[in-house]
């Protein structure tokens, strides 16, 4: 709860200075609410799993972004976030989808990543635009921690952990590209929504590895191919920054110069009031 009304609290004091990203107001910070979604051996498919019991835990993260202007069209952004990953079905699913398997299906883990990425704005009028849809890609990295807040056993009956529930071991490359929309509330606060594929360069972190040999446990080895992968549902309040900017017309007003047309050059010269 404390740290809720703290964040708040910093949002309120942005809110006050922030104004709206321009070219004159090249810079941004946003803090994000968002759902991992775990795309593995185990199942998932990033987007939503219909059907899968899942969809009832939170898997959210939390983040921080800052973004610089680089043109009309283009920003770059970097970001980072922490918060809980994983994969669960209930020991009643697993046997009605899985026979042979009477243990739930489920990976847990705590995940934490930052990128860097470009996005390609889309602008239907101009710059002030409210509404501004994207695409984007980036490249990062995550790494990965056992989640002790809800790494509970997995065996209720016994109490026993039947098997392991996260290699956290090396750190995964990561390759996130998606679109999404920016819509300006004013000319202080603008609210995000973006989806994210991330594809891994790892497959092992939940214990299982496609083209393995196999096991009793439903065939996980076999149930995607290739490396690991996860999705992400990103809900942000972005907030820009006014940024300084040189006015040489009132550097020289400052000095005690006044400006006068100058025929011969035809331009405007500056000499002591």
């Amino acid at each position: 709860m404390k740290k809720i009304l703290i964040l708040f609290f910093i949002l309120f004091t942005l809110v006050q200075t922030g104004k709206s990203q321009t070219a004159e107001k090249k810079l941004a910070v946003g803090f994000s609410i968002s759902k991992n979604l775990y795309v593995g051996d185990y199942g998932g498919n990033g987007i939503f799993d219909i059907g899968h019991t899942e969809m009832s835990q939170g898997y959210l993260s939390f983040g921080l972004s800052f973004a610089g202007y680089i043109s009309r069209s283009i920003d770059f952004g970097i970001q980072a976030n922490y918060g809980d990953y994983g994969y669960f079905n209930t020991i009643a699913f697993t046997k009605q989808n899985l026979p042979g398997v009477d243990a739930p299906n489920s990976f847990l883990a705590i995940k934490y990543q930052a990128t860097s990425s470009v996005k390609y704005k889309i602008h239907f009028i101009n710059e002030d635009d409210r509404f501004v849809p994207f695409l984007t890609v980036g490249m990062g990295i995550a790494g990965y921690a056992r989640n002790t807040a809800k790494d509970k056993p997995i065996n209720p009956d016994n109490g026993e952990v039947t098997w392991p529930r996260l290699n956290d071991k090396g750190t995964d490359l990561i390759i996130p590209f998606g679109g999404g929309f920016k819509y300006r509330l004013s000319d202080k606060i603008a609210i995000q929504y973006q989806y994210l594929y991330n594809l891994t360069n790892s497959d092992v972190h939940d214990t299982h590895m496609s083209g393995g040999p196999g096991g009793p446990n439903g065939d996980f080895e076999h149930r995607k191919a290739g490396n690991d992968a996860f999705g992400e549902h990103v809900f942000s309040v972005i907030l820009s920054i006014s940024t300084p900017t040189f006015d040489k017309n009132n550097i020289w007003k400052k000095q005690g110069y006044k400006p006068y047309q100058s025929d011969n050059w035809k331009t405007y010269r500056y000499r002591k009031k």
